[in-house]
């Protein structure tokens, strides 16, 4: 099951540009609506921490591959959500299919869980897995052994795919807004290289095209050279923000965490960067998408 799984991923059925991707881009969100204890810590290591529950429940609930509609064996959640992905191109590793976000609007805790692709067909035990973790109680803040339960009040499940968007028409100036932190590294140090952010986000695109049975074909070197020579970052609206996190592996040591938070304004010609600042809003942009980041 899961050599075919990973020759599924590797070999796509078609190649298709960036806008085709955009086109044809799909998802599912579970929305879960919960009561917090006040005693929760809502910051950034939050998500990792839901991430975290969610990760054990899978664990427990999920480890056995299931059957799909043909009869045939696929892998389990478990590997799906947190096994070890296949890589393509010799190096480049297609991206875990999901996102995970957690937002306070008004009384209530919002956490969502985004799939992309055939990873939906794991959506019912994405779902019953956060439901149980958040039963189980997720950790109060980083580090912490003290766990409560969170009150589910509400569940949503949406199948979402993007607007068509307007012509460009020229588009030279945008915003990106990021309300969780951005993660770049460049050997495994932490940099801030607004172009960088770009063309990963282009790369994190190409590796979860490969859940829609596509790969994206673009002349990447020249979207590299345009971005070095011919777009302008303004990166005053950004500020460095510092945190730690947990893993199941290592319950007592601390990982130090940063990224950037606040506004990216961009100017120059940015009409091949159009369909990856849309499908953007959707995935995240930068590392550890999977820990509620970008």
């Amino acid at each position: 099951a899961a050599a075919a799984w990973g020759v599924r991923l590797c070999t796509p059925a078609a190649s298709v540009s960036p806008s085709q991707i955009e086109a044809i881009w799909d998802f599912e969100t579970i929305e879960i609506m919960c009561e917090a204890p006040p005693a929760l810590e809502e910051d950034f290591g939050l998500p990792a921490r839901v991430r975290g529950g969610w990760g054990e429940c899978i664990y427990e609930l999920f480890n056995s591959p299931v059957a799909s509609v043909s009869g045939s064996s696929l892998p389990g959640a478990k590997e799906v959500f947190f096994g070890q992905m296949p890589t393509f191109l010799g190096k480049q590793q297609i991206a875990k299919p999901y996102v995970i976000a957690t937002r306070r609007r008004e009384q209530l805790l919002h956490i969502a869980v985004r799939l992309f692709g055939f990873a939906r067909f794991w959506a019912d035990e994405a779902e019953d897995a956060l439901i149980a973790a958040l039963h189980k109680g997720i950790a109060l803040r980083n580090g912490g052994k003290v766990r409560a339960s969170l009150r589910v009040v509400d569940v949503r499940r949406e199948y979402g795919i993007l607007p068509r968007r307007p012509e460009d028409n020229g588009i030279r100036n945008a915003k990106l807004i990021f309300e969780t932190p951005f993660s770049v590294r460049s050997s495994g140090i932490p940099v801030l290289d607004p172009s960088a952010v770009l063309l990963g986000l282009g790369a994190r695109i190409s590796g979860l095209a490969r859940w829609m049975d596509m790969s994206v074909d673009t002349e990447w070197k020249a979207l590299k050279k345009l971005a070095d020579e011919e777009l302008q970052f303004d990166i005053s609206g950004l500020q460095q923000v510092r945190w730690s996190r947990h893993s199941r592996n290592h319950p007592t040591r601390p990982i130090p965490m940063s990224g950037f938070i606040g506004t990216l304004s961009i100017a120059g010609r940015l009409s091949p960067f159009l369909p990856f600042l849309t499908i953007g809003e959707t995935c995240h942009a930068g590392g550890q998408a999977t820990l509620g980041l970008g």
